[in-house]
């Protein structure tokens, strides 16, 4: 009875040590994991198992909701709603591997778990289905990856039903070794992965890409099938010593699904392009990236219906959307591309039945006073340029092409090259002034194939 009177004050480390004897069904609420206080704090139920390992640890025993004290007695996690991973010895600071925790909870049979705020250092947090992650926020709540730890930091291999929501994710790339394995990923699902949601999670100083969701090479796995990414922010991925190292180079939020639903994510300072993804985007801004600001780029059968609405892209350094030899059924609503050092929209080789309507190109163009044009690097408000394929079947309709600037970079409103076949130039268009002219048309462009 004395034992138990003064139970609660123990920490969940005081209980693993202890070899007090408490009556069957005994609750003990510590006070904390390590220290009153810290916020490990949880009730445990004596569960009636006996002859165990004596004094060890959820970490130890690979369960975040078991403990054993020191008599061998077992007792499991008292859990209403998400189970703290610091009451199973997650610890803050950057500094102390949480491996061990994160693995505990991987393996235990709980799905709901939370973090509170601080830096929590590790190598990687493993996903299985229908886990769910949830922080304070995505700046208060961290996962840090730890100095060369190489590795991807949450990741998630053949898994259904997750969500992650209100953490950042640290990639620490400047302590990473280099390399073109390219394990260094902020968020990655691989394989048969669906009916997934990642709100609110910030991807920062990624070595590859920041959030990026893989089929594997195999089209049938539909990685990031009905999905929803939903305020994310990718700042700060990749890296020209990446790329140099047979890399990739890194982009902010990639791959995906035509199902996928991309909403209000930004991407900002991103060493290749700000998305590089698929399916529907509405209110994403990808802004100030040495690469482009959206592109498709996986193949024709993966990259159809993709669409964007009052999406912006800004200040990029090449295009503000890149359409490279894919992009089937694609649409433009009141979208924005502004200041791009390349086009607002390259229309390049096979890309077929896409509308653009209601969309504004300000002032693309930036790198047209020193560099010269190419076939597949253009200056324009909307490019339709052929190498191997032809654009065809595109209709502009309802859009304002205009550069107000002193000193003009908008070479041409809208530029054509090649075989270009069926694209429509209604009247709706708005065409102000340009650097050289509104619509250019080189010789090699197939006039016929443009209505306007």
């Amino acid at each position: 009875a004395t034992a138990e009177a003064f139970a609660n004050q123990l920490t969940t480390l005081g209980l693993i040590a202890s070899s007090a004897t408490f009556s069957a069904s005994t609750v003990i609420n510590t006070s904390g994991y390590t220290t009153s206080g810290d916020k490990g704090d949880l009730g445990w139920k004596q569960n009636g198992v006996t002859g165990q390992t004596p004094s060890q640890s959820p970490a130890q025993l690979v369960n975040v909701s078991l403990l054993n004290d020191a008599n061998g007695r077992q007792w499991a996690a008292v859990v209403s709603g998400a189970f703290p991973l610091e009451a199973a010895g997650a610890v803050a600071g950057g500094i102390t591997s949480n491996d061990a925790v994160f693995a505990a909870a991987t393996a235990s049979g709980l799905t709901n778990f939370a973090l509170g705020s601080g830096t929590f250092a590790c190598t990687r947090l493993n996903l299985k289905t229908s886990m769910s992650l949830c922080g304070q926020n995505d700046m208060s709540t961290i996962l840090k990856l730890i100095d060369s730890g190489n590795s991807t930091v949450v990741y998630g291999l053949t898994v259904t039903d997750v969500v992650l929501k209100n953490f950042k994710v640290d990639g620490n790339k400047a302590n990473q070794t280099l390399g073109s394995a390219s394990p260094w990923r902020g968020v990655y699902f691989l394989g048969a992965c669906h009916d997934l949601l990642v709100e609110n999670v910030l991807v920062n100083d990624i070595q590859d890409h920041g959030i990026f969701f893989s089929d594997g090479g195999v089209p049938a796995n539909e990685c990031g099938k009905n999905s929803v990414v939903r305020g994310c922010r990718a700042t700060n991925v990749g890296s020209a010593a990446h790329l140099a190292a047979a890399g990739p180079g890194g982009s902010g939020i990639v791959g995906g699904h035509s199902t996928t639903v991309f909403e209000s994510c930004y991407a900002t300072l991103n060493y290749l392009n700000g998305f590089k993804s698929l399916g529907s985007h509405s209110q994403c801004y990808s802004y100030s990236n040495l690469g482009g600001g959206f592109e498709t780029g996986f193949g024709t059968d993966l990259s159809k219906d993709i669409k964007y609405a009052q999406c912006f892209s800004i200040d990029n350094a090449t295009d503000g959307w890149r359409n490279q030899s894919e992009g089937v059924e694609m649409s433009w609503s009141d979208c924005t591309a502004k200041r791009n050092g390349g086009s607002g929209i390259m229309f390049l080789n096979t890309v077929d039945r896409a509308t653009v309507s209601g969309c504004y190109f300000v002032n693309n163009g930036q790198l047209s006073n020193t560099v010269a044009r190419t076939a597949t690097r253009c200056h324009d408000g909307i490019s339709f340029s052929t190498t191997s394929g032809v654009p065809t079947n595109i209709t502009v309709t309802g859009s304002h092409f205009f550069d107000d600037q002193a000193v003009k970079t908008q070479e041409y409103h809208m530029y054509f090259n090649g075989a270009v076949d069926g694209i429509d130039i209604d009247s709706s268009n708005n065409f102000g002034v340009a650097k050289t002219q509104a619509l250019f048309f080189e010789s090699s462009a197939l006039v016929g194939g443009v209505s306007i």
